[in-house]
C-alpha cells in the first residue's frame, strides 16, 4: 500500500471514528477504536495525531488559546478621521495598514448554488447596506455545488444535471447583480474553486481526448465581474493573493507561498497573523507581518449535498470576510 493510499485510509477510519462517537476521538480513544493501529498514523502523518486530525478536517478536543481570534470580531460600521496618526515602521500590524490603503475588500466564501444559505446571504446585503464603501467584492470559489457530478454517493431526486445548473445559474446571477446594484461602479471578481470544475474532471475521466470540445466557462461569465478561470492561478490585490485554496489549516497557504493569502474551500473562517521574523524568515525589505484570512461558508451546510462530511464535527462556519485599512478579519454570522 502506497503512502497516499494509507493517509486516505486513516483519514477515513478517523472521521468513521469521531461519527460514532458524535466527537472527535481523543489520541487513547483512537488507539482503542482504531482497526488500523496507531503504528501506521505515526509513519503517515509524521508522528503526530495532531496533523491526523488536521487532514481529516477535524479538531483536538481541547482548543489552545489562540491570541487570533480577535480578529473574528463583528465588522461594525465606522466613521474613518480624515487624518490618521504617522505609521511606525517598528508596528508591523500599523506597516500592513499603510499598505493595505484605504481600499476596502468584501470576500465571499464557498455558496454553492442552489444550495446557498438564504439567511447568510441576506446577511451579506445587510453588511452591503451598512458599508456604501467598499471598494471591490471577491467570490473566492465553489460557487456552484455541482452535486450531480460529485464523486460521493448522491442523488437526482432533488435536481437532475441540467435543473442544477440553470437554478444555480439563476441564483448567482441575482447574486452579482444585486451587489452591483446596491455599489455602482464596484469592482467584482470571480474565481474558481474544485467544485466548480467537477464536471469537466467527471468528462476528463471519462473521455480524455473530448478535452478540446469541453466548454463551461460562460457559467462564470456575468455582466462586469472579472473572471480567474483557472483554479491554480491567484487573483492579486494590493499585495495579497486571492485563491480558492488546496491545504488544510488556517496559515498553510501563506506560509508555503510567503504571501499573505485570503482562501476559502475548508469552510472554516478565520484570521491569523504569521510574523515572517521566525525561523529565519525574512523578507527582502526586512522583517514584516504577513497574514491568511479564510473567507469560510455561505452555503447551506444542512442541505444534502454538503452532506458528504460530518459538519458538526467539522464545524464549518457561515461567514464571510473583510479586508480595508483595519486590516483582514472574519465576519461569523
Amino acid at each position: 500500500m502506497g503512502l497516499s493510499d494509507l493517509r486516505h485510509r486513516l483519514i477515513a477510519e478517523v472521521k468513521e471514528i469521531a461519527s460514532a462517537l458524535g466527537k472527535t476521538p481523543t489520541r487513547d480513544e483512537y488507539r482503542q477504536h482504531s482497526k488500523i493501529g496507531e503504528k501506521a498514523y505515526r509513519s503517515a502523518f509524521n508522528g503526530s495525531y495532531s496533523i491526523l486530525l488536521q487532514a481529516a478536517g477535524l479538531r483536538k478536543t481541547i482548543d489552545a488559546f489562540n491570541p487570533n481570534d480577535i480578529f473574528k470580531a463583528e465588522v461594525q460600521h465606522r466613521s474613518v478621521p480624515k487624518t490618521t496618526a504617522p505609521v511606525s515602521q517598528d508596528n508591523p500590524t500599523q506597516a500592513m495598514v499603510k499598505r493595505l490603503g484605504k481600499s476596502k475588500t468584501l470576500i465571499l466564501g464557498d455558496t454553492h448554488f442552489p444550495w446557498v444559505s438564504v439567511e447568510a446571504l441576506s446577511a451579506v446585503y445587510q453588511f452591503i447596506e451598512n458599508n456604501p464603501d467598499i471598494t471591490t467584492v471577491i467570490q473566492m470559489g465553489d460557487l456552484y455545488d455541482m452535486f450531480s457530478w460529485a464523486k460521493f454517493p448522491r442523488t437526482h431526486l432533488l435536481y437532475n444535471p441540467q435543473q442544477e445548473i440553470e437554478i444555480g445559474r439563476k441564483m448567482a446571477e441575482d447574486m452579482w447583480t444585486t451587489i452591483q446594484r446596491m455599489l455602482p461602479g464596484v469592482r467584482c471578481v470571480q474565481i474558481l474553486g474544485n467544485h466548480d470544475i467537477r464536471p469537466i474532471k467527471k468528462c476528463l475521466e471519462l473521455a480524455p481526448e473530448l478535452e478540446p470540445f469541453l466548454q463551461f466557462k460562460h457559467l462564470f461569465k456575468f455582466e462586469n465581474v472579472e473572471l480567474i478561470d483557472d483554479p491554480r492561478q491567484p487573483f492579486e490585490l494590493d499585495g495579497v493573493w486571492y485563491m480558492h485554496g488546496h491545504l488544510s489549516g488556517l496559515g498553510a497557504h501563506a506560509r508555503k507561498y510567503l504571501r499573505s493569502v485570503v482562501c476559502g474551500h475548508t469552510h472554516r473562517g478565520g484570521c491569523v497573523m504569521i510574523p515572517m521574523g521566525e525561523n529565519g524568515m525574512v523578507g527582502s525589505e526586512g522583517p514584516k507581518t504577513l497574514f491568511e484570512c479564510n473567507a469560510g461558508l455561505l452555503g447551506d451546510p444542512q442541505s444534502r449535498p454538503m452532506s458528504y462530511t460530518p459538519t458538526k464535527i467539522n464545524e464549518w462556519t457561515l461567514g464571510f470576510a473583510v479586508i480595508d485599512e483595519w486590516g483582514p478579519r472574519f465576519v461569523p454570522l
